[in-house]
Order: C-alpha cells, then sequence, then structure tokens
C-alpha cells in the first residue's frame, strides 16, 4: 500500500513539474506569455508591422498613379480638342 502511495505521489509531482515547464516556463522562454503585461513586441511582430507599413505606402502610390494617369489622359484629351 506505501509503495502505491509513493508512486502516486511521484507521478503526481511529475506531472505538477512537467505542468510548470509546458505552461509557465516554456512561454516565458519563447517569450509569448500569457499575460499581456509581459509580453514584449516579438522581431516577428515587428516584421509584420513594417509589412503593414510597406502595403500600406504601395497601395497609396498605386492610387496616387492612376490619379496622375488620368489627369494626364484628360490633359492629353483637352490639348487634343484646342
Amino acid at each position: 500500500m506505501l509503495a502505491a502511495l509513493d508512486i502516486l505521489v511521484l507521478v503526481v509531482m511529475l506531472g505538477l513539474f512537467l505542468l510548470f515547464i509546458t505552461q509557465m516556463a516554456m512561454p516565458f522562454i519563447l517569450r509569448t506569455p500569457f499575460f499581456p503585461f509581459f509580453r514584449t513586441v516579438t522581431p516577428i511582430k515587428q516584421e509584420v508591422n513594417k509589412a503593414e507599413h510597406d502595403l500600406e505606402e504601395q497601395t497609396e502610390l498605386y492610387l496616387l498613379q492612376r490619379q496622375l494617369d488620368t489627369l494626364n489622359r484628360r490633359k492629353a484629351e483637352l490639348e487634343k480638342n484646342k
């Protein structure tokens, strides 16, 4: 009976240790903790933010280029009609 109790205690302690490692220690090591106030900006997040910014700039440049093409086409039509 005592041996079974010792094995049960050992299994529970091992389970608690693994739970601590997987739920507490690993997220801090990987810099992905559950609570937001422990989080920092990761390099991947910085790359995503940079990509979003670049995409916004490219979209704006594309729209401006389309407007410029439209204005140039209208200007050419007006000069042609004179």
